[in-house]
């Protein structure tokens, strides 16, 4: 009896000191709340701080970076944007080349130290050196299409294993991404990162703008950025086993500096087609269009005419663009289409290119209201000089 009225009373001091208990109101609960999310949002900016620590590091010590403009400088192609890239001529030039790469690759690939020895310190440099317009940017394209083709064969790959950077002076010199050449290391040092390619190439155009001789040079180049491209063009900075190529494209090899020519172990000119070469590549080009009787001779005669104006690759090929455009290639005898085109647009750009002398040398220039003074239609050519018998269409 008295157990239980012990309990009772025991029972009754609980439930007195739970109703004594403050009850929570609306407040107490925001505040708790609150207290939670804070919590929370430190935790996140605690692990954030973690992650980006690095980059906060880097900040600091190296000033503010432009990242959108690194993440463009560091882009790379693969062959897969070249595959539709089409080059007429120079067949030599690519077989000698792509020889010279495989060359290079094979040995890197070796485990025999005296055979490393075989590799020498510029194998690897490449000059493309000629006239603007020659296609110098526009064989680099090509060539690594077809060495990736090369070493897909060889390595029984189905993927793309050859890159290509595409450099231009003003990517390296841009203010806004830091200091030159610190963006040279890295870029060499991310071409040096494998990740299953078996080739690199580094294409720098206007290569000149970099390694002009001080007579002939327009820009102040610091000391450090010469000396970062001297080291890694002399193989100081470059591990043998890692397949990267240097190539550099010129239209004044003339100025270069004889400390920078002597690290191109190979220089490859470029010069405007002769009669022969402008006679090969509109074979290849026309190879597909409609067949004329005299298709072959009629190609000889625009191979005379062009080849005696000192015409460039790349204005053949815009040429022979602008007539499939038109529709020419598909008639029997594109004879009048093609001859028009050669010569009106031959006449406009030298026209053009005596007008630019004319600016430069500060005599007055054409008014570009006369250029039809200039442009020849087939009534004013002299088809006898060519051996062309006019006929219409």
């Amino acid at each position: 009896m008295e157990v239980e009225n012990f309990k009772e009373i025991e029972n009754q001091k609980i439930v007195y000191l739970v109703n004594k208990e403050p009850k929570r109101t609306l407040l107490d609960t925001i505040r708790t709340v609150f207290g939670i999310a804070f919590a929370i949002v430190n935790l996140v900016s605690f692990v954030l701080a973690l992650c980006f620590l690095p980059k906060i590091l880097n900040f600091f010590a190296n000033g503010p970076s432009n990242e959108q403009g690194e993440a463009e400088f560091f882009s790379y192609h693969t062959a897969k944007d070249f595959s539709d890239i089409q080059y007429y001529g120079r067949a030599d030039m690519f077989t000698s080349i792509i020889s010279d790469m495989m060359e290079s690759i094979n040995l890197s690939t070796s485990k025999n130290p005296k055979e490393l020895i075989g590799l020498s310190d510029t194998c690897r440099n490449f000059l493309l050196y000629g006239p603007s317009g020659t296609g110098k940017t526009h064989f680099i394209k090509r060539l690594v299409y077809l060495l990736n083709e090369k070493l897909k064969k060889k390595y029984k790959e189905n993927k793309d294993i050859v890159r290509a950077y595409f450099i231009s002076p003003s990517m390296i010199e841009s203010k806004y991404r830091g200091e030159p050449e610190k963006l040279v290391a890295r870029l060499f040092k991310e071409a040096r990162k494998d990740e299953g390619w078996k080739a690199t190439i580094i294409f720098v155009d206007e290569v000149d703008a970099f390694f002009a001789n001080r007579e002939m040079s327009h820009r102040d180049l610091s000391s450090g950025l010469k000396s970062e491209f001297l080291n890694i063009m002399s193989g100081i900075t470059s591990d043998a086993t890692k397949n990267i190529f240097f190539m550099g494209a010129t239209n004044y090899k003339s100025i270069i500096d004889e400390a920078f020519l002597r690290r191109m172990g190979k220089q490859k000119e470029f010069p405007i087609p002769n009669e022969f070469d402008v006679f090969e590549m509109l074979k290849s080009i026309c190879q597909d269009w409609a067949k004329d009787t005299n298709m072959e001779r009629f190609l000889k005669n625009i191979a005379k005419i062009l080849s005696d104006r000192k015409t460039s690759q790349f204005f053949i090929t815009e040429i022979c663009r602008t007539i499939v455009r038109r529709g020419g290639h598909k008639k029997a005898n594109v004879f009048c289409l093609f001859s028009n085109l050669v010569i009106n647009a031959e006449q406009i750009r030298s026209l053009k290119m005596q007008q630019y002398e004319q600016e430069n040398q500060g005599s007055p220039s054409y008014e570009m209201g006369k250029a039809q003074e200039f442009k020849f239609n087939l009534d004013d050519f002299d088809f006898d000089r060519y051996g062309f018998e006019v006929k219409e269409d």
